[in-house]
């Protein structure tokens, strides 16, 4: 119905001509007028002036006469407003919205005129009607979903300063603005973060993250959408640091590695410090893999490294890029008091720091030993043996390095036992190696053997030289 009803208003408006739609111009101007100077001239008026409106209203409606109706519309929900009756405003925009035969512009251009009003409300109850009847005129109607996703932002603003979070919450949850074709991109993009942040007060990690899926990547490298692209990584790393799995720190590393790179940010000294500082701290409280010491390697030799300020990142950098052992006392004196000036690194930080340094000397100790005790091990590491047996098995498991632990014996080996096959197989490569030096110094001595013979056989036919006479 609604279809064929669309259809045929649009075929109307065609067949109006241009003299009809300056008549019905002409009769809704003149009604508004007179409408006007009847309530000036009795102030408690408003019905009598409304249907003095309608009747013209439903003529131009019914004509199919776009321009006329939404003038009408909007002037009597005006006219509500100046006369401050809230109650009929609510009541006018309900019946103006539910007239037979109504014309999408003017419900359009009806519940924009109204939305104007909400500033204007002389208290909270009455804003939160005209919001309540204004959604309810605009529920299931694609024309207005822009309109309505709006005043379902004002709402979800209130009931938040209210201290109502989850309400405010399902309210944004409710819009799917990602499929409104109405809405521009940069506001598409408010929504999406503003429904992502209340996920995260509302500690919904796991929505936080559907929600945050439905930002396009490409929208945000837009260079008109700075400012939301370093809105969006700051409520990504909100995200990763409340993980119920743990501190994502490689995440929350490169999302600040990305805000640095942002142009805005590039161009602003300050901010650009900042974000350096946070990926160095950051990156070396990742747990190790490829992937972090990839990119450790590739942040040492950004320029901006070499700023007298960012030294110290520097030097932080350098040691877990360097195969030596780093002394735990000594390295939380030098570092720990500069990563505490970070407002992001907290407490808890410190002790995951503390792991991640006695990783990094397990990995330099099985890189140069195959075999130590387990006293010697611990005092490497700075540690009793129960901690550094557990440090050792925690990397094991990991299968960042291999080790075998002899307990009777307290000896350690780091030297992976080879299977038969690979023994064959190196031993079938070491015989081609020495196989091929021998046939190689062969060659050498049979080539010295014949220069020998050539030298000795052109030195015997030479004549002697005759004496002096």
């Amino acid at each position: 119905i609604n279809a064929e009803y669309m259809g045929d208003t649009m075929q109307t408006e065609r067949l109006l001509s241009d003299k009809e739609r300056a008549a019905f111009a002409a009769l809704a101007t003149e009604r508004i007028e007179e409408a006007e100077r009847f309530l000036e001239a009795n102030p408690g008026s408003l019905q009598q002036a409304i249907d003095k409106i309608l009747v013209v209203e439903k003529q131009t409606r019914l004509a199919g006469d776009n321009a006329a109706t939404s003038r009408l519309c909007v002037c009597i929900v005006r006219m509500c407003q100046k006369q401050g009756n809230w109650t009929a405003l609510n009541e006018t925009i309900m019946v103006l919205c539910k007239r037979r035969a109504q014309l999408k512009q003017a419900v359009t251009d009806l519940v924009r005129a109204a939305m104007a009003f909400l500033d204007e409300m002389p208290s909270q109850d009455h804003r939160l009607k005209l919001i309540d009847t204004l959604r309810t005129v605009t529920a299931g109607k694609i024309h207005v979903e822009t309109e309505r996703a709006r005043l379902t932002r004002i709402l979800a603003k209130i009931k938040e300063d209210e201290g109502d979070t989850k309400s405010a919450c399902d309210l944004l949850q409710e819009l799917q603005v990602e499929t409104y074709g109405g809405m521009d991109k940069r506001e598409k993009a408010e929504f999406i973060l503003e429904q992502m942040r209340l996920c995260l007060d509302r500690l919904d990690f796991i929505r936080a993250y559907i929600v945050s899926k439905k930002i396009n990547m490409s929208v945000l490298n837009n260079p008109d959408f700075q400012d939301l692209k370093l809105t969006f990584y700051q409520l990504m790393i909100r995200y990763y640091a409340g993980k119920e799995d743990g501190i994502g720190y490689l995440q929350i590393c490169k999302a600040f590695h990305t805000m640095f790179e942002t142009g805005s940010v590039q161009k602003n000294p300050v901010q650009m410090e900042a974000m350096l500082k946070r990926v160095c701290a950051f990156l070396v409280l990742a747990p190790y893999d490829n992937e972090r010491c990839d990119m450790l390697h590739r942040i040492l030799l950004l320029p901006q490294l070499q700023q007298p300020s960012l030294l110290t990142y520097k030097q932080l950098l350098t040691k877990f890029a360097t195969h030596e052992l780093i002394v735990w006392p000594y390295f939380s004196r030098s570092f720990i008091p500069e990563l505490q000036t970070l407002d992001s690194f907290q407490m808890v930080n410190i002790s995951d720091l503390n792991k991640r340094v006695i990783e990094h000397n397990i990995r330099v100790v099985a890189k140069y030993y195959e075999r130590i005790s387990c006293g010697r091990l611990a005092t490497l590491l700075n540690l009793d043996e129960e901690k550094t047996e557990q440090a050792l098995s925690e990397l094991v498991v990991a299968k960042q390095v291999y080790a075998k632990i002899d307990r009777p014996m307290g000896i350690i080996s780091f030297k992976r036992r080879q299977d038969p096959v690979e023994v064959l197989n190196l031993w079938s490569e070491n015989i081609s190696k020495l196989l091929g030096l021998m046939e190689n110094t062969c060659h050498l001595i049979h080539k010295e053997n014949m220069l020998h013979a050539i030298s000795s056989s052109s030195s015997s036919t030479t004549p002697a030289p005759r004496p002096a006479s």
